[in-house]
C-alpha cells in the first residue's frame, strides 16, 4: 500500500468551502480492495483532523498493517488448500451431499438385507441318478436359534396339578350326593 499524503490547503472560510468535506469525494480505486480502501479513509480522517502534524511531517502510522498482511498470508494459504483439494477431488469418486450419502447407505443395506435372505430361504437339491443305493438316512440337522422356552418361568408345579384334580373329583362328587338327596318326581310333565 502507498502511503497516503492529503493536501489540505488553509482557506478563508467562504461560501464555497463551508460544508464541503474532502473525505465523501473519495472513491474506491480500481484493483484496491476494501480493507485497502477503508485504510485510505482513515488515514485521510486523521490528516483532516490533525492538519498542523500532518503537514510538517507526512507521517502515515498505518502503514505497518500486520493485520492486512496476516489476512493476506490466509487468503493465500486458503487458496493453495482449495487448489489442493480440487486436485484431489478429480482423482476420487464426486463428493455427495447428506441425502445422497444417507440413500446410498439405505440402498447398500437393503441389498444386503435381499442377500442375506437369499442365502437363508435358498433351498439346496441333490440330484441322485436313478438306481444309486443310499447306505443310510440323510443326515438332517436342525437350526441351531431355537426361541426362547415356551412359557419361561410359569411352569405349574407338579403338586398344583394333583390338587387341581382331587378339587375336581371332590366337586363330581358333592355334585352327585346332592342328586341323589333330591326326591325324584316321576310325574310326567307335558
Amino acid at each position: 500500500m502507498q502511503p497516503f499524503v492529503l493536501i489540505i490547503e488553509h482557506r478563508s472560510r467562504n461560501k464555497s468551502s463551508v460544508g464541503r468535506n474532502p473525505i465523501t469525494c473519495m472513491k474506491k480505486l480500481p484493483g484496491e480492495s476494501g480493507r485497502d480502501f477503508s485504510l485510505r479513509i482513515n488515514s485521510a480522517l486523521k490528516a483532516l483532523h490533525n492538519p498542523v502534524e500532518n503537514l510538517d511531517y507526512p507521517e502515515d502510522i498505518d502503514t505497518e498493517d500486520t493485520k492486512g498482511e496476516r489476512m493476506a498470508a490466509q487468503r493465500e494459504r486458503r487458496a493453495r488448500k482449495r487448489k489442493k483439494a480440487k486436485k484431489g477431488q478429480e482423482d476420487s469418486e464426486p463428493q455427495l451431499n447428506r441425502n445422497q450419502r444417507l440413500a446410498q447407505k439405505k440402498k447398500e443395506k437393503k441389498m444386503k438385507a435381499l442377500d442375506a435372505a437369499s442365502e437363508k430361504c435358498e433351498v439346496v437339491y441333490e440330484h441322485v441318478p436313478f438306481g444309486e443305493l443310499a447306505h443310510a438316512p440323510p443326515a438332517l440337522r436342525r437350526h441351531g436359534r431355537l426361541g426362547p422356552a415356551p412359557n419361561a418361568g410359569g411352569r405349574a408345579l407338579l403338586l398344583s396339578g394333583l390338587l387341581a384334580g382331587a378339587a375336581r373329583r371332590e366337586a363330581v362328587a358333592a355334585y352327585r350326593t346332592l342328586k341323589a338327596s333330591r326326591p325324584r318326581d316321576n310325574k310326567l310333565v307335558l
